[in-house]
């Protein structure tokens, strides 16, 4: 025989059974572990190479403030207003086949303001003038005369015209009357032994009471 329904004892049971999960705390969250990044040393600045300050002036502004020191100083030559002083060319190392004539104008006595070189060859010549200020040379102009037979009579005549700022060559002109700014090969060489003769002599102290 099946035993009396008791509604009352099932309802306990509920009951309890629905207390006791009640009771239960919800299970904690647990959080994901983040990986620790090490981080990587910042990379250590390469120190730049100091670069040479070169002048701010275009070449043509100084090409043309060139040009204006070189009428100044001609035409004062041209009045004898500078007196001339002839060097003896003995005392530096210049190159020159057989032998070498060198004078200095000075303005006021005391100022280098041009210096004229003469190289001679048994075939032939080199003239050459260097102008100057501020004991720099800032243009030359180079001749090259080739004679015809040794000694003999002139049979060619090629001009180089030589602007410089400081120590850099800035132009060159060639026989070919082209302007050739940064230079570099043979028409650079020129100008920087014009510049590098030029700079001998003007390293003599007191040179214009020679």
């Amino acid at each position: 025989m099946f035993a009396p329904w008791k509604p009352f004892a099932v309802l306990s049971l509920a009951l309890v059974a629905l207390s006791a999960c009640g009771d239960e705390p919800p299970p904690a969250k647990i959080s994901p572990v983040k990986k620790q990044v090490t981080k990587k040393p910042a990379p250590k600045a390469k120190k730049k190479t100091p670069v040479a300050k070169t002048s701010t002036v275009s070449t043509a502004e100084r090409v043309e403030w060139i040009r204006k020191q070189y009428t100044r100083t001609q035409k004062n030559i041209s009045a004898d207003k500078w007196p001339k002083v002839k060097l003896d060319a003995s005392k530096y190392d210049l190159q020159a086949a057989e032998g070498v004539q060198l004078e200095l104008y000075c303005e006021g006595g005391t100022q280098p303001r041009k210096l004229v070189f003469g190289f001679y060859g048994e075939m032939g010549r080199v003239e050459a003038e260097v102008f100057i200020k501020k004991m720099t040379p800032f243009f030359g102009l180079r001749t090259d005369i080739a004679y015809s037979s040794p000694g003999g009579d002139e049979a060619s005549r090629t001009e180089h015209r030589f602007y410089y700022d400081g120590s850099q060559v800035v132009r060159v002109v060639g026989h070919d009357k082209k302007n050739n700014d940064n230079p570099t090969g043979k028409t650079a060489k020129l100008a920087t032994e014009l510049q590098a003769n030029a700079e001998k002599v003007l390293s003599t102290p007191n040179i214009c009471k020679s």
